[in-house]
């Protein structure tokens, strides 16, 4: 309930997490609006009260993907502050990144081939990631599991400008999905990846 009316959206995701830092869980709910609402909880962890909702913003603007998100609170790159997780109807994941400061800041998303791709994914043992740089860049790679829990990192540091094939020791991995976080100096992009016991 919400202001004393059910919530009710299309195709409602849900997620809870504390989004002002007083102690609640608060309500985040994708839909198909495209849109993300948190619903801040003014009532108590047993019985959470809901009397209105915003719709999250990114550098100042609403977040809006036009149609069907599902999103996911966790801190992806474990600094203390939440960050979100979004995917949508293109099957792409999309990250904003909470700065602690004013909110919620535009991350990165899968599927920008033009800094680097994947070269064989579903991948078994070893993980080839192809970098593409116009300048040098400290790349890191790190990888984690659904749950946005690190499992692995690689940093090769400072790569001069160029096409680089980069390995990653994949063996210990359980079968399943996880996603590879390509960092080059502040750009961050994130592809999932299929592994093969």
């Amino acid at each position: 309930m919400c202001a004393g009316e059910p919530i009710q959206v299309y195709y409602s995701y849900p997620d809870f997490a504390d989004m002002n830092g007083d102690g609640l869980p608060d309500l985040v709910l994708g839909s198909s609006n495209g849109r993300i609402a948190c619903y801040e909880n003014v009532g108590t962890s047993d019985t959470p009260l809901f009397e209105s909702f915003e719709y999250l913003e990114a550098d100042g603007e609403e977040i809006n993907f036009y149609s069907s998100v599902r999103p996911s609170v966790c801190d992806w790159n474990e600094d203390g502050y939440l960050d979100i997780l979004v995917g949508n109807y293109t099957g792409q994941i999309f990250l904003f990144l909470g700065d602690g400061g004013t909110g919620i800041e535009c991350g990165g998303m899968s599927g920008n081939s033009e800094i680097f791709r994947i070269a064989g994914n579903p991948a078994s043992g070893i993980l080839y990631t192809e970098v593409t740089l116009d300048n040098q860049a400290d790349i890191r790679l790190s990888v984690y599991d659904l749950s946005g829990r690190f499992l692995s990192e690689m940093s090769p540091g400072v790569l001069s400008s160029g096409v680089h094939l980069l390995e990653m020791d994949i063996s210990s991995f359980s079968q399943g999905t996880v996603f590879l976080v390509c960092a080059a100096g502040a750009v961050r992009l994130i592809e999932p990846v299929v592994i093969l016991r």
